[in-house]
């Protein structure tokens, strides 16, 4: 397994346009050179990953662009499917943040729509098609063959709904909301403020 590093990027009260304009900025000057890079939304941070020998280009980055940040060390996933296959998501996890990138240049809101909805069809639909001849405990539970990609589909979405349910409970407990312009303490020597 290659040393893979996480950075943590705070969020907190930095408006979705600016986090996406760091994410994309890391990527045209540093990660796209990355064969292992990629990253992940949480509510207070936004994750990054990437080689250990692209760390220090990605720190000095966002603290030239004075961007508050975390240097979380070599990435071991805390959850336990994606820790078990860990070599296989880092490769998937790569290959879903390149896709996104290419994507985020779509300008058209409908088109990017779309776009987004098919490679989520695809990307679900092509894993399960692999899942075919493994899938007799599903195909049982559906009583059809044909429609066990369905039942599958249908508890994801389910077991998701559930989930983020439950985030967005604890979210309305702390009165967390996007932001779209405000002020953020930086992480620099000089304690700058800027507009985010």
């Amino acid at each position: 397994m290659k040393n893979i590093i996480e950075i943590q990027i705070s969020n907190h009260k930095v408006s979705k346009k600016k986090q996406w304009e760091i994410l994309v900025g890391l990527y045209d000057e540093i990660l796209h050179k990355d064969k292992n890079w990629h990253f992940f939304y949480e509510i207070f941070f936004n994750i990054v990953r990437c080689s250990d020998k692209y760390k220090n280009d990605v720190c000095r980055y966002l603290g030239e662009h004075f961007v508050r940040y975390e240097s979380r060390g070599l990435w071991v996933d805390n959850q336990p499917i994606t820790k078990k296959h860990q070599k296989h998501f880092s490769i998937i996890f790569h290959e879903y943040s390149e896709l996104i990138m290419k994507t985020g240049n779509i300008i058209v809101a409908e088109d990017l729509k779309n776009e987004v909805w098919y490679l989520a069809d695809r990307m679900i639909h092509c894993f399960l098609n692999n899942c075919y001849y493994i899938a007799e405990p599903w195909k049982e539970e559906a009583r059809l063959s044909a429609s066990w990609e369905n039942t599958i589909m249908s508890q994801l979405a389910a077991g998701r709904t559930n989930y983020n349910r439950n985030i967005a409970k604890q979210i309305d407990k702390i009165d967390l909301r996007d932001y779209g312009a405000s002020e953020v303490e930086c992480k620099s020597s000089k304690k700058k403020k800027i507009e985010v």
